[in-house]
């Protein structure tokens, strides 16, 4: 099997349950592994998964308003899987650069992770 990286994308969102995460938006960081079987072989870029491909799904579904980091990422997985059906596995995690956290001084985030049969 094979894995390709996205790794700490930066994305300027409107993501969270509060009214000022709307309002202000803040910095999100993405980054999703993609596995994939190429027990055919892989001569050409068909035969693989494009990262600028999924760079584009993951990018498009930044810029569009969820509550909830979960569902946000639970999208991105079946947008990746409804375009690479040979998608074996995904695992994404998306960190709150700056979460709305009285004295917080870190980030915040999910990670998900599935396995396709």
């Amino acid at each position: 099997m094979t894995c390709v990286h996205l790794k700490d994308l930066r994305f300027f969102s409107r993501h969270g349950v509060y009214a000022p995460e709307w309002e202000m938006g803040g910095p999100f960081e993405v980054s999703l592994d993609v596995w994939y079987d190429e027990a055919n072989g892989v001569a050409t870029l068909a035969d693989t998964i494009n990262y600028e491909a999924l760079y584009k799904i993951v990018e498009q579904h930044m810029l569009q308003r969820e509550a909830l980091l979960e569902v946000l990422a639970a999208k991105i997985m079946q947008a990746v899987k409804d375009a690479f059906p040979q998608t074996c596995e995904i695992c994404i995690r998306i960190l709150k650069l700056r979460a709305p956290i009285a004295g917080i001084d870190g980030t915040v985030g999910i990670t998900l992770k599935r396995q396709f049969s």
